[in-house]
């Protein structure tokens, strides 16, 4: 990205040349001897571009896991049941027992945005028979999200939360977790690769209509 700025920098350069106005190359290349290149700016950034997208990815894999379970509730209602109840005013205000089910549904997946990334993988698992990623690869999930965590929440300085949550040493509390680039690579792949495996499982095993996402190996959910 940086580079392809600075790359823009040098057409209008030579757009400025093809001018042939001396005044106006003048101010231009004044203001510019002010600043510096984008490419020193994003290396003088780079923590706060790749938490970013650590931050951005963390939440888009999130949202598709409630946009999925909010599928299969509405396309499979029977995946519904269990010991909870609903209230007859909310059953009244529902016009068909499909506004019941969405309603219902969507309360569902509410309360289970709420739960931690091993509730709702045991969830998929015990429910669905469907595995959102290889067991092994679960402490790098824990890993991302807790990364996004103190990031939005914490300025990504290390607290007890991410402490219980990573196993890391304790005395390392108060101290700031750098991102690598390296770290973000993995867990994207992580993300991509447990969005097309768990999509596409549940339109075999469940028979889920449609495909919520279409992901390649590009840089982004």
């Amino acid at each position: 990205m940086a580079r392809r700025l600075d790359e823009m920098e040098e057409a209008d350069d030579k757009l400025l040349e093809l001018l042939e106005d001396p005044k106006i190359e003048q101010e231009v290349r004044e203001r510019r001897a002010k600043g510096k290149k984008m490419i020193e700016v994003v290396k003088e950034n780079r923590q706060f571009f790749l938490e970013t997208m650590l931050v951005r990815h963390v939440d888009n894999y999130l949202n598709y896991i409630s946009s999925l379970l909010f599928e299969i509730f509405t396309q499979r209602p029977e995946t519904l049941k269990s010991s909870e109840k609903i209230e007859i005013e909310t059953v009244l205000i529902c016009e068909t027992i499909r506004d019941v089910v969405r309603t219902f549904a969507e309360r569902k997946v509410e309360t289970l945005s709420f739960s931690s990334i091993r509730d709702l993988y045991d969830f998929f698992k015990d429910r669905f028979k469907l595995e959102l990623f290889p067991q092994k690869q679960m402490p790098f999930v824990v890993e991302a999200i807790e990364r996004r965590n103190i990031s939005v929440h914490n300025r990504c300085i290390i607290n007890k939360r991410y402490v219980s949550k990573t196993g890391v040493d304790p005395g390392l509390i108060g101290t700031v977790k750098k991102l690598l680039i390296s770290e973000l690579d993995k867990f994207i792949q992580i993300f991509l690769e447990s969005v097309n495996a768990v999509d596409r499982s549940a339109r075999e095993k469940l028979k889920i209509k449609g495909r919520l996402l279409k992901l390649d190996a590009g840089p982004g959910l």
